[in-house]
């Protein structure tokens, strides 16, 4: 493969070697990044900069991610060298669907036995388009990247635990880009969560955080009791 690379312009970004696209600088952020199709020995998929130049962002797929539920992930959608379809949306495990799938993604259907149109829009404000797709929760929607338009977009979600499922300690998000590829054609289709393009991540204490807050706060109430009662027996 590197042979076949080594004339491409995006050569000089491959020799560095692989990337890990998911870290945790700091904090309860983790950053994905790039969120794009990882890249298949072609510089058209390689993630570029404001004035073109090709990023060393090349890797394989997503490792899982581990978070605590009050923890947030930032995703950095970034154009690469033809035109994509960025967004950031959340799987339905409806259906065959779940976590542990391979992959963990719905069918791609089109068109749809439902109506959803699974768009994109040409710019953020383009709110007339139906992006909603099919087993799936829209997040940030799809957005049209590049190539002349070069932009970076960031979508950071709510803390997990508004993601997970109510009355979970433990729960697993799978998180995705549903953009139908073929759609011209007849089928069949593939999509972006398909060829890899989806994080997997544990969501882990939701439960045992809410009741460690209720027992810290239980605990504070008992104490504000106890020293009431203290300055009352004083001054009595």
């Amino acid at each position: 493969m590197r042979d076949v690379l080594a004339t491409e312009p995006c050569q000089s970004a491959l020799d560095h070697g692989k990337i890990n696209p998911v870290s945790k600088p700091s904090g309860d952020v983790w950053i994905v990044d790039p969120f794009i199709i990882p890249p298949k020995g072609t510089c058209k998929q390689m993630p570029v900069d404001a004035e073109g130049n090709y990023l060393n962002m090349d890797f394989d797929t997503y490792p899982k991610i581990t978070a605590q539920c009050d923890d947030r992930i930032k995703f950095v959608m970034r154009t690469v060298s033809r035109q994509q379809r960025h967004g950031v949306y959340l799987t339905d495990f409806t259906g065959d669907v779940t976590a542990d799938s391979t992959p963990p993604c719905p069918t791609p259907l089109w068109p749809s036995p439902n109506g959803k149109a699974c768009d994109v829009r040409l710019t953020e404000s383009d709110t007339g388009k139906d992006t909603q797709c099919d087993g799936y929760t829209p997040l940030y929607p799809l957005l049209m990247f590049g190539p002349d338009d070069t932009i970076v977009k960031e979508y950071t979600t709510p803390t997990l635990r508004t993601l997970v499922a109510a009355g979970k300690d433990t729960d697993v998000l799978v998180f995705s880009c549903p953009w139908i590829k073929g759609r011209s054609g007849s089928g069949p289709y593939s999509s972006h969560c398909t060829e890899d393009m989806f994080v997997h991540v544990t969501v882990q204490g939701c439960e045992s955080q809410i009741s460690k807050a209720r027992s810290v706060g239980a605990s504070a109430a008992s104490l504000l009791v106890i020293f009431a009662a203290s300055v009352v027996k004083h001054f009595v």
